[in-house]
Order: structure tokens, then C-alpha cells, then sequence
């Protein structure tokens, strides 16, 4: 045990970040078994046998036999504390409440729980110093949004009591170095937007469509369609899946991958401040510029000169925004009119809205044949009768969307293909089911088909088959949405801003009406070609592994971050 002694000392050096992120249990594991094998094999006798060792192929002691030496290490001497303030940093992160601590504590697997709420303060010390480093290094934007945190406490004095904080968590996002801008941007920007927002861009482009881009999101529609069929069990094993006609269509855009696109992130300090209000929501740009080193003289002289900075957020956050930057018009400085902000909703909170405008549209009841909530109680989702914001109703909908999507889809490749069951369609070729999924579209998924029912005779026009071809239409467009995002084709999300614009306009949502002309008329007319580009392909998507389809909107990283403040 002397002899294991070193391995296990931990230096304050280590409380770190890096090293903490960087430690890998199974390696220090081997190190000690290899060290000091008579004690890892004693250990290893003690809680494992040899009966388990027989019939047990998954079950593995090594972190058992780790936690009991460490345990051990730690007894000796509080100095040998290297996988104890591992344990203690993850479990206060996690929550863990400071009764929980002491018990814990008191068996040698974490350190006290003050040390824990210290080292917690180190280590957001260290980023703070990182993050304020950073926004003079690389390009950023910020994303923030209300946190509500329930404090508690065991016992209720007249001086401490239980109580409710309405506060605002932000995040710093720093981008790759080839986002960079060029560093006349900001004079750049507000020279164009001067002469360039005198005018709007055309709505008659807007309404008669582009055939281009109409032709791009027929030929997706048709791949989704096709694909839920090549998903399908029934084509687990079809022997021409590797064909080039059954790819998908060629990306529009598509953003790249690698360790050189990776986002950094830093989560800022929660302020105990609501950002609902336009006071709030001056006093909360306030404090994230402190927090960032910003609010000198100088460093604000340079933000209204030669910082051009996106600000991310969900639609109430952006709408605070734009009526600041309304009402200091006429302020006599660059900074207080804040020229050198650009706000921009968040594209998670817009697909939560999407949702929603489908849910109201066609939830029905149950006795409505091909309602929603008809499909809700056959599939016995409980919980999805009426729109939500808080909770895990967005992600129970999604699912639900998804489900009720597929289901009529394959009904209708039945249909078109005249077959009793999916597998039957196993024996045709690729060109052939690409023909039958664009028979499907055009005949059960598209406006020209919704049009030919409705043309025809009373007597012959069937409501069901009617209610069923126009919810295929609408939730072909958000099955869209959310693979353009999830495969990073800034390309594709823009095509699907016009059917965006139409689908609040009559869902009767004007607040996103609003965002997607105003992004409309900064993406056709107002910005400079610089901006756009760098709105496009650096203020939507965010990639925090590089790795392909991960890409995440900037506001649902937020959200994420939010959920682990309200944890901790």
C-alpha cells in the first residue's frame, strides 16, 4: 500500500480542468494492478469468485477493486485524494446534496463538502480567465436565456428560507479561427445597412417561389419518403441498400467536420437577474460584458468601433434585443446605440414552434378519424393533449410526430405499390422504389394532389384521405427541418425559410413571422455578403465534437446548459 502511495497523491496542480477531463480510469487501473499485483489479486478474490468468473462474461470487479484501494489510500492520508476528488468534483456537479456529502465522505469516497464547493470555485475561476483570453483571441458569439433555480433549505429560519430565483444563464461560444471577420467589419456593416434598409427585398420572388429551390425540396421529400421505408425491419437485409440511387440528393450547403470546425464554450456565471423585461435585459448585456473583461473604457471603445457580435437566442431574448436597439436610435455613441450587435433567434426554439403550429393544427379529438390525439391514444402517449414549454413535452411530441409520420407513410407505400406487406417490395430494384416514392409524393404528398381532391365533385371528395395528403405536405417540411440541421446544410435550412414564413403566417404565430422577414430581408437585403456568409454558416449550427451529424442550433446548447446549472 506504501509502495501505491505516489500513485494516488494529487498535487492542487491537478485541479484542473484538463486533468480532470483527461483521466482515464481503466489506464490507472492496469497502472496499479501492475504494481502492486498480491493486493489487486487479494482484492479481486474478496469480491469476485470464482463461481462468477465462470458465468459471468460482462460483469467486471476493476472499478470495485479501484474504489476499495483508493478508499484504503485515502484512510492513510488525506494527501492521496487522486480518484476521490474525481468522485467529489462529478458528484457536486451532479447535484449532490451536502448531507449526501458528509455520508460519502465519512466512507472515504468523496473529499467534504466544502472542499468540493471550493474546488468547484477554483475551477470557474480558471475559466473565467480562460473565457476572458479567449474573446481576444478567437471570433465569438453569446447565447443566453432565463434559468429558474428552487432553492431550498432543510431548515427554515426568518433569515434563510426556501425560495425561488428568476435568473439568466449565458454561454460564450467561441468559434474556429476561419470564421474570423475581416477588421473593418463593423464600419462595413453599418455603411450598407444605412442605404440597404431603406428598401425591403422582393416579396414577389418570395410568393412566386423559386423553381430551383423547388425542385431541391421535392427531390428531399421524395428521399424522406423513400427512407422510411429503407429504415423499415421488413428492409434490414435488402441486398441493393448500398445503391447510388437510393442515396440522398447533394447537400446545398453543407458545413465541414473535423477537429479544426470544433465550438468552444464557456458557461458563464449565473446572474441572479430576469431577462424579460427591456431593464432586465440591458442590466444582463451588462454583466456578461463584466464577467468577459469588456466594460472598460477601452475594451467598450473597441466594441462599438471594431467588434461585430452575433447574439443568440430564443424569440422573446431576440425581440428584447431589437426594441433596445430600437429605442437608443437616437443615443449619441456607437456602443449605447449598440450598432455592433446583431440579434438572431435560435433555431431549436423555431423548431419547438414548429411543433407546436402542428400540434394545434391537427390534434382533433379522438372520434376525428386521423387526428392526432386519435393517434395519441392508440399509441397511449400520455401528456400530449396541450402545448407545453416547460418539461420534456417538445421531445415527447417530436417522437410522437415522428411515429405518426411514419406510419402513414408506410400505410401508403402499401397503397401506391399495391402490396400486403413492406417485405413483398424486397424483390424490386432501387430505380424502381425511387419511381414508387415519387408516385407517392405526387399523388398523396404534395399541393398539386391536395388540389385534385378538393376539385373533386362533393359527392366524391374523401376527408380522410383530404386531412391525411395535407398533413404528409406539412410534416414533410419539419422532418426536413430537423435533418438539414442534424447533418449541418445551412443550405437546406434556408430553402425552407419560405414554407417557414408560410406556416406561422397562417398558424397564426406573428411573433416568428416576424423573425423569419426579418432574417429574410437581412439575408436578400440588408447585410453585406460578408455577414450573410458568416450568419449562414456560423450563427446557426454548431458542431462541439466535429464529428458528421452532430451538429446542434446554438440555442439548444444553451437550453442543455441550462439543465446542468439547474442540476448543480
Amino acid at each position: 500500500m506504501e509502495r501505491l502511495g505516489p500513485l494516488f497523491y494529487s498535487p492542487p496542480a491537478d485541479l484542473t480542468t484538463e486533468h480532470m477531463s483527461t483521466f482515464d480510469f481503466d489506464e490507472f487501473a492496469s497502472q496499479i494492478q501492475g504494481e502492486a499485483p498480491l493486493v489487486w489479486n487479494i482484492a479481486d478474490k474478496m469480491v469476485y469468485s470464482s463461481k462468477q468468473r465462470a458465468r459471468n462474461a460482462h460483469k467486471n470487479p476493476k472499478m470495485v477493486i479501484l474504489s476499495i484501494i483508493s478508499q484504503a489510500q485515502y484512510t492513510r492520508s488525506h494527501r492521496r485524494g487522486k480518484i476521490t476528488k474525481l468522485w467529489s468534483v462529478f458528484l457536486r456537479s451532479c447535484g449532490l446534496s451536502a448531507r449526501a456529502f458528509d455520508a460519502l465522505h465519512e466512507l472515504g469516497t468523496v473529499m467534504s463538502h466544502k472542499w468540493a464547493a471550493n474546488a468547484y470555485g477554483a475551477l470557474s475561476h480558471h475559466a473565467m480567465e480562460r473565457a476572458r483570453k479567449a474573446v481576444q483571441i478567437f471570433p465569438w458569439v453569446i447565447t443566453h436565456d432565463n434559468v429558474n433555480i428552487p432553492m431550498r433549505v432543510f431548515s427554515q429560519r426568518l433569515h434563510n428560507q426556501s425560495h425561488f430565483i428568476s435568473g439568466c444563464a449565458a454561454t460564450l461560444w467561441t468559434l474556429p479561427s476561419t470564421a474570423a471577420l475581416s477588421p473593418d467589419i463593423n464600419r462595413n456593416y453599418q455603411k450598407y445597412t444605412i442605404q440597404s434598409r431603406k428598401t425591403r427585398f422582393s416579396l414577389e420572388d418570395l410568393l412566386d417561389g423559386n423553381p430551383a429551390i423547388h425542385d431541391r425540396l421535392k427531390n428531399r421529400y421524395i428521399h424522406h419518403i423513400l427512407q422510411i421505408l429503407l429504415d423499415s425491419p421488413e428492409f434490414r437485409d435488402y441486398k441493393h441498400a448500398a445503391s447510388n440511387v437510393l442515396k440522398p440528393p447533394p447537400p446545398v450547403c453543407k458545413l465541414p467536420c473535423g477537429p479544426d470546425h470544433v465550438v468552444g464554450q464557456y458557461v458563464l456565471h449565473t446572474a441572479n437577474q430576469e431577462e424579460a423585461s427591456y431593464e432586465g435585459t440591458d442590466k444582463v448585456i451588462i454583466g456578461i460584458f463584466r464577467q468577459l473583461g469588456l466594460y472598460g473604457e477601452d475594451e467598450r471603445i473597441k466594441t462599438a468601433l471594431e467588434r461585430f457580435i452575433v447574439w443568440i437566442g430564443d424569440q422573446l431574448t431576440v425581440e428584447r434585443l431589437r426594441g433596445l436597439h430600437r429605442y437608443r436610435y437616437e443615443d449619441m455613441n456607437s456602443y449605447d446605440r449598440m450598432d455592433y450587435m446583431l440579434p438572431m433567434f435560435g433555431w431549436f426554439h423555431l423548431i419547438m414552434a414548429f411543433a407546436h403550429s402542428l400540434h394545434r393544427q391537427y390534434l382533433g379529438n379522438s372520434a376525428v378519424m386521423g387526428s392526432l390525439q386519435q393517434a395519441f391514444d392508440l399509441l397511449k402517449r400520455k401528456g400530449l393533449q396541450k402545448t407545453e414549454t416547460k418539461g420534456p413535452f417538445w421531445h415527447h411530441l417530436n417522437e410522437a410526430l415522428h411515429h405518426v409520420s411514419e406510419a402513414h407513410l408506410k400505410a401508403l407505400w402499401l397503397t401506391v405499390a399495391r402490396v400486403a406487406s413492406l417485405t413483398e417490395l424486397q424483390s424490386k430494384y432501387p430505380d424502381e422504389l425511387l419511381t414508387l416514392a415519387a408516385t407517392l409524393y405526387n399523388g398523396h404528398a404534395s399541393r398539386l394532389a391536395l388540389t385534385k381532391m378538393k376539385g373533386r365533385p362533393l359527392t366524391e371528395q374523401d376527408k380522410v384521405q383530404m386531412q391525411w395528403t395535407m398533413w404528409n405536405i406539412d410534416i414533410l417540411p419539419y422532418v426536413e427541418l430537423l435533418s438539414a440541421i442534424k447533418n449541418g446544410d445551412v443550405g437546406r435550412m434556408e430553402d425552407l425559410l419560405p414554407t417557414l414564413l408560410f406556416r406561422f403566417i397562417g398558424g397564426g404565430n406573428p411573433k416568428y413571422s416576424i423573425e423569419i422577414l426579418e432574417l429574410l430581408q437581412g439575408l436578400r437585403q440588408e447585410w453585406p455578403e460578408e455577414i450573410r456568409d458568416y450568419v449562414r454558416r456560423q450563427c446557426w449550427l454548431m458542431n462541439r465534437s466535429g464529428k458528421p451529424g452532430a451538429w446542434t442550433p446554438f440555442d439548444q446548447g444553451q437550453e442543455q446548459n441550462i439543465a446542468d446549472i439547474k442540476a448543480s
